[in-house]
């Protein structure tokens, strides 16, 4: 049985989509991931297994519990690690 953390899949999506909206912030895949990586060492990870039926309900759900956290990590790891523009 693979386990899966969801939290990377929700990460990287509101990542491209703030990134991509905010012009002052590169959007290459080095500062991407630099990102990414950063806010994942940050929020919890969440882990359910790929036979789990129900995962994508969980991943809306943990999206909507945790998108306060996750946001901020966003705004804090591009803060910190200033990607160029």
């Amino acid at each position: 049985m693979k386990v899966h953390n969801i939290m990377e899949e929700i990460v990287e999506k509101y990542v491209r989509e703030i990134v991509s909206s905010d012009s002052k912030v590169c959007n290459c895949e080095k500062c991407l991931n630099s990102i990414i990586a950063e806010v994942l060492s940050i929020v919890p990870a969440k882990y359910v297994t790929s036979e789990t039926g129900a995962m994508y309900t969980m991943m809306e759900q943990v999206r909507v519990e945790q998108s306060s956290v996750i946001l901020k990590a966003i705004v804090d790891a591009i803060n910190k690690l200033k990607p160029h523009s």
